[in-house]
């Protein structure tokens, strides 16, 4: 904007020297027109890049909080996934634990027996005491055959002999 006001101060002088000569108004008084108008482009022009340069340091400022920010958030949505990742991993073992437990009860073969169940991050650990192997394999292939469970762990004692092996 301002450097169209200096092409009318430009135009206005001059205009003001073809109308001095055509018997206008004094070239002089022109001529200080011209120039107040010029000087009042050039103080607007040094105050448009003055609000240009703060506006330019605001922007950077602006730019650096927002980076700080964005790393703020990228941390919060790191720890909100090792949360959520430690959430499903729970979920995920309480509900093997429960659906494990729902079949052995299930189970007609295994009614008159105990079995205890441990989940820990999809690894099945079975306790308790049976009264033969094939009870045993039974409760172990249920477990096995359950979608999510990593590995079986087998600790049932067979009618007191001691843990079965893993």
């Amino acid at each position: 904007m301002a450097p169209q006001r200096c092409r009318m101060a430009v135009a206005s002088l001059l205009l003001s020297l073809a109308l001095a000569g055509c018997g206008g108004s004094s070239v002089e008084d022109e001529l200080a027109e011209s120039e107040e108008v010029l000087r009042e482009s050039r103080a607007e022009v040094r105050e448009a890049r003055d609000a240009v340069r703060e506006k330019q340091e605001a922007l950077e400022t602006a730019r650096e909080e927002l980076d700080q920010v964005r790393s703020a958030l990228g941390e919060a949505e790191a720890r909100l996934a090792q949360a959520e990742s430690e959430v499903d991993l729970q979920a995920t073992d309480a509900l093997l634990f429960r659906g494990i437990q729902r079949k052995l009860l299930d189970a007609k073969r295994l009614a008159h027996v105990a079995i205890r169940v441990d989940v820990q991050k999809g690894v099945v650990t079975m306790y308790g005491t049976v009264p033969d192997a094939e009870t045993r394999d039974a409760a172990l292939e249920i477990a096995r055959g359950f979608p999510g469970v990593a590995s079986v762990n087998d600790r049932i004692d067979v009618s007191g002999e001691g843990a079965g092996a893993t």
